[in-house]
């Protein structure tokens, strides 16, 4: 499992986030994990990874649910999944 963890600034309690993961490059992401904000901006998952390897992850909030702040994510990030 890999398991992922950040912190949303400004916190939006109760936004969705979606992590996302793919092979470098690759075109499309595919969706490992989704849960939400919580009451300080944290957020935090674990998902298993199809394959060992080099891969691509990201964190996406696709919506803040306030009008004040855009959606946002984070950077890529390499993960070497081995057994």
């Amino acid at each position: 499992l890999v398991s992922v963890r950040g912190r949303v600034i400004l916190a939006h309690p109760g936004a969705p986030v979606v992590v996302e993961y793919r092979r470098p490059d690759a075109s499309g992401w595919s969706v490992g994990a989704e849960t939400t904000v919580g009451p300080s901006g944290d957020y935090s998952a674990q998902f298993p990874l199809p394959g060992q390897g080099i891969w691509e992850l990201r964190a996406r909030v696709p919506e803040t649910r306030d009008a004040d702040h855009d959606p946002g994510g984070s950077g890529i990030r390499l993960v070497d999944v081995v057994s």
